[in-house]
Formats: C-alpha cells, sequence, structure tokens
C-alpha cells in the first residue's frame, strides 16, 4: 500500500499528502494502483484507488434551492456505485466514493485547467502520475448543482480502464454536510434531505431505523464503532471499499476469528509485492445488530491511519452495506440502518 507525501510547487511550499486508499474489487480484472495476483485465477483482482486530499477545497452551497428532497439514481459498475455527472461540460460518471475526503477529477478530462497547484508524488512502490488542483466553474451531479468549486485531480485512467466506464472523479461526503443520506444500495438510490442549523430534516420525519449509533465525522470521512470478540474497534464507512477490511496488526484474540480462505500477492505501482489474506470474520457487531460469516481482507492499515490523522482497525465495504439502507446524518453525527434482504 502506498502512502505519498506530496510536495506542492507553489510559493509557500505548503505539503499535501496524498493517500491512496482502498477500493477493493474482487473477481475482475484490471487494475487501477494494485492488483491482486492469485496463483490460479489470473481475473481474480483487488483494485486500490481511494484518494485522500488532506485539504479543505470544497464550498458548501445549497446545490437543489427550490426543493428539500431529491431521490438520485445509482448506476453499478461491478460493486461500485456511480451517478450521472456533467462537469464544465464534460460528461461522465463520479464515483460514489465516502472514502475520498474531497472531490477529486480525473485529470485526463480536466487538463486545460489552470492548476492552482502542481503536485507530484512517488510511493514506496514506484512513481505515482502528477497531481493538483483545479477549479471548476459548473459542477453538476445528476440534478444538485455546485459551483466555483476548487476540487483535487488524479490520473483515474487505470480506474476507467477496468470498468469500461467514463469516470470523472471521486465524490462522497464534503458537498452534502447540509443533508441527511440515505443510501439504499440494493435499490440503487441515494436520497438526500435538506437539514436546518441544528440537524433535523425540513418538512419531513425521520424514518424508523432498525439500528441507530453515533460516529465521529473528521476530514469528510465517518467513523464508527464495531466490536469483535468482545473488544471494540474503530471503523470507516467507505462506499468505494469492495470489501470489508481488518488492519493485520489487530490482536489474536480479534484475528483468531477470522477463517483464512486464501493467501494472495499485493502488486503496488512498482514492482514490489506483499502479502495480503482473504476468509471469512465470524462475527461482528455494530450497534445491536450482529453480523456472522463475513467476507474481510486483512491487510496492515497503519499506513492509512496515518493519512487520515485517525487511528482505523477496519473498513466497511460492500459487504457490509449492500443488505441495509443506511441513513446518515453529518451535523448530528449519527448513522442508523435497518437491513433489507441480500441481492
Amino acid at each position: 500500500m502506498d502512502q505519498l507525501t506530496l510536495h506542492t510547487k507553489s510559493s509557500n511550499r505548503k505539503r499535501i499528502r496524498l493517500y491512496l486508499s482502498f477500493l477493493f474489487i474482487l473477481g475482475l480484472g484490471g487494475g487501477v494502483f494494485a492488483e491482486i495476483l492469485p496463483e490460479n485465477n489470473p481475473n481474480n483482482t483487488i483494485e486500490i484507488s481511494n484518494l485522500l486530499i488532506e485539504t479543505n477545497l470544497d464550498r458548501l452551497q445549497d446545490p437543489i434551492p427550490e426543493i428539500n428532497e431529491v431521490t438520485i439514481p445509482l448506476k453499478r459498475a461491478g460493486q461500485l456505485f456511480l451517478i450521472d455527472a456533467k462537469i464544465d461540460g464534460v460528461e461522465g460518471n463520479l464515483l460514489f466514493d465516502t472514502g475520498a475526503s474531497a472531490v477529486t477529477l480525473n485529470i485526463n478530462y480536466f487538463r486545460n485547467h489552470l492548476h492552482t497547484k502542481e503536485i507530484t508524488g512517488a510511493g514506496i512502490n514506484g512513481a505515482v502520475s502528477e497531481s493538483g488542483e483545479i477549479t471548476v466553474d459548473t459542477l453538476n451531479v445528476d440534478c444538485l448543482r455546485f459551483t466555483k468549486q476548487h476540487v483535487s485531480t488524479a490520473n483515474l485512467g487505470h480506474l476507467e480502464n477496468s470498468r469500461k466506464v467514463k469516470i470523472l472523479g471521486l465524490f462522497g461526503f464534503s458537498l452534502l454536510r447540509n443533508f441527511e443520506i440515505v443510501f439504499m444500495p440494493a435499490m440503487n438510490q441515494l436520497k438526500l434531505i435538506k437539514l436546518d442549523s441544528k440537524g433535523n430534516r425540513l418538512n419531513s420525519e425521520p424514518e424508523e431505523t432498525e439500528t441507530k449509533i453515533d460516529i465521529d465525522f473528521k476530514n469528510n470521512i465517518v467513523y464508527l464503532e464495531g466490536k469483535i470478540n468482545g473488544r471494540r474497534l474503530n471503523f470507516c464507512f467507505d462506499t468505494g471499499a469492495e470489501c470489508n477490511v481488518l488492519d493485520n496488526n489487530l490482536s489474536k484474540s480479534i484475528l483468531s476469528m477470522v477463517n483464512i480462505k486464501k493467501r494472495s500477492s499485493l502488486k503496488g505501482a512498482g514492482n514490489r509485492t506483499v502479502e495480503i489474506l482473504t476468509g471469512d470474520l465470524s462475527e461482528l457487531i455494530i450497534g445491536d445488530l450482529k453480523h456472522t460469516d463475513i467476507k474481510v481482507l486483512l491487510t496492515n492499515l497503519s499506513p492509512m491511519s496515518e493519512a487520515y490523522g485517525v487511528s482505523i482497525d477496519g473498513m466497511l465495504g460492500y459487504d457490509f452495506f449492500i443488505d441495509k439502507i443506511i441513513t446518515i446524518n453529518l451535523r448530528k453525527e449519527t448513522f442508523s440502518f435497518s437491513q433489507t434482504s441480500k441481492e
């Protein structure tokens, strides 16, 4: 896993850290920044591409001034969720990725924009394409409209190639802090409901949910508590992760709950490879709901904790959220969910 320390070429030489966090893609070919190389199945890959830009680039606006609630259709690319977008006249898709702390656009479509900062970096496994920051005049995400947004850029070409779909960038929670977010993955829908200054819905009452827990919302990332074998752990919620992840540095009492199924090699941007493990976690408790026999990947999350500035023990991805309706109120910092049937 690559962590990058990036140096801007602007006059103040401000240091920015770009982290390639985890976007795990199981059972598909291709690679973004890394790929799994199993011994007997060359098409079984895991891709890593989420980006954490440690800057505050986004400006909050009211993107739907005439209405208080909107439901946005989501499209699928494997186990990823895409939203129609049009950015400065360029049409395509944004990946709905709650592991991305800022809007990050694919530099391949925005090379003509003036870069306010030029960023170069290299990871431990090799060089990474140039990245930077630009300002876009209009950022349309389905029916949402934002103007004059300062956004980050990165080369997401590998992600496009593996999915065979046009991806303009990554879109998470950074522009949605004035909404209650209802994520309905099994129905391919994302509902946004406007909030008042106290975090209450405008003109509607919240739905009943089975489980409600408190979260920490830091740098536009959601963190929540889970328990394994009686131990409290800190997880981040990531719609761009196609499997759940546990840190391989956790105690033996926790790791003993994982039934290892496969050992694979992780190849990064350079030629170096590391071993990762995949298996089934016998039990995970989130709130008062017990999950059993959950697919997980074990790898070192220490670099990710450093990049986020928050110590994390794991990530909750596709296998966690696909059978739920999840409601997140970023103002009140609450995370609610109800169980639905799996696909």
